[in-house]
């Protein structure tokens, strides 16, 4: 079966569908079903199967319309709730993803009777009976030796939601090309810390002159300071916005965001002013109207409609009219989603490659861990478009994947700051810019993004994945963790980002230099007392390293 090319918009009555289909396409045949929150429709060879937040209805006013000359299928699907407001449409990947019951573990009682296997059973989700045409599932299982047993339990996990293990075995010979971590199949969770942390150690001490002469010519690094990436412009638009949209305005918002201090920079939260126009008032529950019986109809039209169809939709007197009170709130809410979609751009590829990522639900362990392992994702890639103005390099792959601690070393941070501190550490060793004040800027870069909310972070996400797919061996980083951050992502709204980013917001000024393990204002000391001797006349030594001038 094929998916076909597809979009998804909405009205206070319908959900609409709008699909590409090849107008030589016969229809008459094809099948349409709505229940709950589902949608699905099959026309040989098409298939498409949908998962709304939100419950639609087959109540016998779903029309759809197809337009032979563009290839075009729409097909409008009524809501249970009129009015009611359908989050994260444009997440394409999760509306792809079926919605599966999480079964329990299966859980075999050795050595007790038959109320014990009773008892423990209880609350459990049991398999379905198995029915003619449904795969049997019912085949022979042995429990395996106790050896075997302990051997699984301690063997080492890593990737997102700590899914995999033994990954690396086929690539033992190409290992330093992908991680630090040169045995990540034998290594435990706190022997990668250890080691990581003992190479950064080393790698700071051997080129401490390098930070020294950063932090004295510091022209680059005030020209990557003063860049203003694009979610910072989004940033700025949709504060503006926001302040055109509620009252009391908030004055800060209408300065341009270049002439922000990085105080105004991190205490400024748009997406809490977006948020509360969102929130001013809760919708009305209207009672959902019965199901009816009709089957869903097609019309064919040689023009591409351009708005629900009224005149072809039921409307009979069973249907409760839409309050005055849930049309104003559905309007402020589409308007809202709208003004973040137009601000916060989602190019056309990166909707193609949402539907290429695979369809998959989590059963998630720790949602704070992928948090804090999603910050050091973000963090990196803020460092390399910060210090590239956004021009994508051939050692992109390399700068994100070597700040992550997560990437390089298969390091899950413990907590926020934890996290941060892994970033601000190797950001003080490995790149070629290497400044505190670039660190700082660059964690507040991140705390931007994740205060847009899903579709910046999943755009980020893309973008990171299609740089590591260019890269001959780091793209295995996207099998382990991009691909499956970027359908996570789709799942989560706005309001689960904005207390993390008040959090990294928290940890962002508890960090102080000392923090680091390096003794970074010794060497300022030290930098400032040499730059005073080579005013003063004293003998100047020349040296390169990472194509940086040494001047001590």
């Amino acid at each position: 079966m094929l998916t076909p090319r597809f979009s998804v918009t909405q009205d206070e009555q319908y959900i609409i569908i709008t699909m590409k289909i090849p107008g030589y396409l016969k229809l008459g045949e094809e099948d349409i079903v709505i229940t709950e929150k589902l949608f699905k429709f099959h026309a040989h060879p098409y298939f498409l199967s949908l998962t709304f937040p939100c419950e639609v209805t087959d109540d016998g006013s779903q029309k759809a319309t197809f337009d032979r000359v563009a290839g075009q299928l729409v097909v409008w699907v009524p809501k249970a709730v009129r009015g009611e407001f359908f989050p994260r449409l444009d997440m394409v990947t999760s509306l792809l993803t079926p919605r599966v019951a999480k079964l329990a573990p299966k859980i075999e009682v050795v050595g007790g009777d038959a109320s014990c296997a009773t008892e423990a059973m209880e609350g459990v989700a049991q398999p379905e009976e198995h029915t003619e045409g449904e795969p049997d599932w019912s085949f022979e299982q042995s429990i395996p030796e106790e050896e075997s047993l302990n051997v699984l339990a301690c063997k080492p996990q890593y990737g997102f939601n700590n899914c995999y293990s033994n990954f690396f075995q086929p690539l033992q010979e190409d290992i330093k090309e992908l991680l630090d971590l040169l045995e990540p199949d034998s290594t435990t969770v706190s022997n990668r810390r250890t080691l990581r942390i003992e190479q950064e150690n080393a790698k700071f001490e051997e080129q401490q002159d390098h930070y020294m002469v950063d932090f004295i010519d510091d022209e680059e690094i005030e020209k990557h300071l003063a860049f203003e990436p694009q979610w910072c412009v989004e940033h700025s638009r949709i504060c503006k916005h926001a302040t055109a949209s509620t009252t009391p305005p908030i004055s800060v918002c209408t300065e341009s965001f270049a002439s922000l201090s990085l105080e105004q920079r991190a205490v400024l939260n748009p997406a809490t002013l977006v948020q509360a126009i969102l929130d001013r008032t809760s919708i009305t529950t209207q009672p959902t109207p019965e199901n009816a019986t009709t089957a869903p109809t097609l019309t064919t039209t040689q023009t591409t409609p351009q708005s629900t169809p009224t005149s072809q939709i039921d409307t009979s007197d069973t249907k409760e009219p839409l309050s005055q009170t849930t049309n104003t709130e559905f309007t402020t809410k589409m308007s809202a989603h709208q003004a973040e979609v137009d601000l916060i751009q989602m190019p056309p590829e990166y909707i193609q490659t949402l539907l290429s990522l695979p369809r998959k639900e989590y059963l998630i362990s720790n949602t704070q861990e992928l948090l804090n392992g999603l910050l050091q994702i973000m963090y990196s890639y803020c460092y390399d478009v910060r210090t590239t103005h956004d021009e994508t390099t051939v050692e992109s792959a390399w700068t994100i994947s070597k700040l992550t601690p997560l990437l390089a070393w298969l390091d899950t941070p413990q907590n926020t700051r934890d996290a941060l501190v892994g970033c601000y550490r190797r950001a003080l060793t490995f790149p070629l810019y290497r400044h505190w004040d670039l660190t700082v800027r660059v964690a507040q870069d991140a705390v931007i993004i994740f205060k847009l909310g899903p579709r910046a972070i999943v755009r980020s996400l893309i973008a990171v994945k299609k740089i590591m797919e260019t890269h001959e061996f780091r793209h295995y980083l996207n099998n382990l963790f991009i691909d499956d951050y970027c359908v996570w992502v789709q799942t989560l709204s706005r309001d689960q980002f904005l207390p993390f980013a008040r959090e990294i917001e928290q940890a962002i000024s508890s960090i102080h230099k000392a923090d680091t393990g390096f003794p970074l204002e010794s060497l300022e000391k030290k930098a400032v007392t040499i730059a005073m001797a080579e005013d003063e006349g004293a003998p100047q030594c020349d040296d390169t390293e990472n194509g940086r001038p040494q001047q001590l």
